[in-house]
């Protein structure tokens, strides 16, 4: 799966209503997502991934967990691959290439000022 298949999956699922924790998955590192239902899914490796503890795990109450630094971590990863692709667009050279980057760009664009509204 491509980092863009990532960042896909990843505003389908704030758009669908899941939360994105501050755990990262212990396979990929990548962020978490806690899902309505409750179950937590790791959308890169695509798999519910299950805490271990003595007492069961209340994301909801954990003050740590705010919805800024949340949408903070998805903007940080956003501008990332906006100037990840910046600089592939900088050497190349066909023009469907260029086209195609463009609007990788323009789509991280638009998703990075919906994020910056909900801020």
């Amino acid at each position: 799966m491509t980092s863009d298949d990532n960042i896909k999956k990843m505003g389908a699922l704030l758009r669908e209503g899941a939360k994105m924790l501050d755990y990262s998955c212990p396979e990929c590192n990548n962020l978490l997502f806690q899902l309505k239902n409750g179950k937590i899914l790791c959308p890169t490796c695509n798999r519910e991934v299950i805490f271990k503890t003595d007492e069961n795990i209340n994301i909801e109450s954990d003050k740590s967990l705010t919805q800024d630094k949340r949408i903070s971590s998805l903007s940080d990863i956003i501008l990332i691959e906006i100037e990840k692709y910046t600089k592939i667009l900088n050497t190349s050279f066909q023009l469907s290439q260029v086209k195609e980057i463009l609007d990788i760009i323009e789509k991280l664009i638009d998703i990075y000022i919906k994020i910056s509204k909900v801020k």
